[in-house]
């Protein structure tokens, strides 16, 4: 899924976690909910601004409106652990895996 459509997901998702319907969220931010909706849709590149307004909305860190990892397929997410894997120095693999066998106790 492109960049623009996982951003639409998210900020959906949170959207829908508040219970927030798309014209709330609009007139909570200061902008159009068509806008809004051309987002959620993944049509739409928002502004820093958009996002910062977004962000104190759903009251979340910035950093969370871009946290749509739940949505990357497995095949990316073994690529992506390898790659951690490959490129950790031994210290840090040895961390690594002590916190998967944590996890999955």
């Amino acid at each position: 899924m492109e960049a623009k459509k996982l951003l639409g997901s998210r900020l959906r998702e949170l959207r829908r976690k508040h219970g927030y319907s798309q014209e709330r969220v609009a007139e909570l931010a200061d902008m159009a909910s068509n806008y809004l909706s051309r987002i959620e849709m993944g049509k739409e590149n928002p502004t820093f601004d958009t996002f910062l307004k977004l962000a104190r909305v759903y009251k979340v860190e910035l950093w969370e409106l871009l946290n749509y990892g739940h949505e990357v397929n497995r095949k990316d997410m073994e690529s992506r652990l390898c790659n951690v894997a490959k490129n950790a120095k031994d210290e840090d693999l040895r961390l690594i895996l002590k916190f998967i066998n944590a996890l999955t106790r």
